[in-house]
């Protein structure tokens, strides 16, 4: 299948055909990407993403207090 973008300025997003596994099937989705055609999390994705998110934030605070730094 071509890949087509369609750019909507209301939002700042363009939509696209993404091929890859979303809720247990390897398909074709409509995905919505950012303007650099980063795809937007979704579902699992976005979990993931917060949690890895959550991660990083808590080891800087732990290497901030090991530099006697306590916020």
């Amino acid at each position: 299948m071509e890949k087509v973008d369609r750019f909507f300025p209301e939002v700042g997003l363009n939509l696209t055909i993404w091929s890859g596994k979303f809720d247990g099937y390897h398909e074709q989705w409509l995905r919505w990407v950012d303007q650099d055609g980063n795809l937007l999390a979704v579902g699992e994705e976005e979990r993931e993403r917060d949690e890895r998110a959550e991660a990083e934030a808590a080891r800087l605070r732990e290497k901030l207090r090991e530099l006697g730094l306590d916020l």
